[in-house]
């Protein structure tokens, strides 16, 4: 869906899925890359958000079981001409240390 979204809408698409908890739960362990037999251990509260931001390289999971009203830190800047190597580093890797939000 994401692909298919992201194709339609020149690259870039938020789209948001509501579901059941298990459901969800399924669907971040698959991104996290846990085992189905593990996707217990996550929480998915009634009404919560998890982001999951997928790439062309891997999925990256900004939020979890998300109860705030701010989810700012999910969306993607504008895009603008980085370099080739902050392409890169930016593209198919995470924040080194975590996020700077």
């Amino acid at each position: 869906i994401d692909q298919a979204l992201a194709h339609e809408h020149d690259g870039d698409a938020l789209w948001i899925a509501c579901t059941h908890g298990d459901v969800i739960k399924a669907v971040l362990a698959d991104a996290l890359g846990v085992h189905l037999d593990a996707f217990q251990r996550i929480v998915a509260d009634p009404a919560s958000m998890s982001v999951i931001r997928y790439t062309p390289h891997r999925p990256f999971v900004l939020h979890v079981n998300h109860t705030g009203t701010d989810l700012s830190s999910a969306l993607r800047p504008k895009p603008e001409e980085p370099s080739k190597a902050e392409d890169a580093a930016t593209t198919h890797d995470a924040t080194v240390g975590g996020s700077t939000d």
